[in-house]
């Protein structure tokens, strides 16, 4: 049971650092108002309810084939023993549902994307695979400013995504999986070699149920 200290310390925690101004929101009308108390009130209700999780909505992307030979060139190819098998069928994925992790554990700073994809492949998450990534690249390469990766770097400051339910086969035998990376001139795909030492900044597409059709 909550005692009221542990409740001013929850709205004392929460209010902590916001910028008021930059939000453009006076909360003096939030407390006078009570039209606006009450959605508010309701709002932070059901953000509570969800486990301090904001839902966004809006975030639909239509999941394409991905071909590595056409895409990347003759030789690429996806190893079989690596595809997350829940991406078959997709038809669309929505972000707004899409969990971001790390796989960091206890003070680890850093491990290499071969030790990441390992721990996914045990922890019961849907790995989003290259075809998730490349329907990213294609809306925004549609949409811009309105596409769902911006739309994501707005909201929660996102500048990196990784898809790990298709590792890449190089002609030369290396192992890579399709990323996706905002920089000053925008978004911009690559590939990431799963040897190298990945650090909290690449997060990995995933889910516990699937996020689409």
């Amino acid at each position: 049971m909550v005692n009221a200290g542990q409740s001013w310390e929850l709205m004392g925690m929460l209010g902590k650092g916001i910028d008021w101004e930059k939000l453009g929101l006076d909360p003096q009308t939030v407390v006078e108002g009570r039209e606006a108390r009450n959605r508010a009130v309701e709002e932070f209700r059901l953000f509570l309810e969800n486990g301090c999780r904001i839902e966004i909505g809006g975030l639909m992307v239509p999941v394409p084939a991905f071909d590595p030979v056409q895409i990347l060139g003759k030789g690429h190819s996806l190893v079989v023993a690596d595809h997350d098998v829940c991406n078959d069928g997709l038809t669309e994925i929505d972000f707004g549902r899409v969990d971001l992790v790390t796989c960091l554990e206890g003070e680890e700073t850093s491990i290499t994307g071969e030790v990441k994809l390992e721990r996914l492949k045990k922890s019961g998450f849907i790995r989003y695979g290259a075809n998730v990534g490349w329907g990213l690249w294609q809306d925004y390469q549609a949409r811009k400013e309105n596409s769902v990766l911006e739309t994501l770097y707005r909201l929660r400051k996102i500048t990196y995504l990784d898809f790990p339910g298709d590792v890449i086969l190089t002609p030369d035998g290396l192992r890579f999986v399709l990323c996706l990376c905002r920089g000053r001139a925008g978004w911009r795909w690559r590939l990431l070699w799963l040897v190298l030492d990945w650090d909290a900044a690449p997060v990995s597409a995933v889910s516990r149920v699937a996020s689409g059709t």
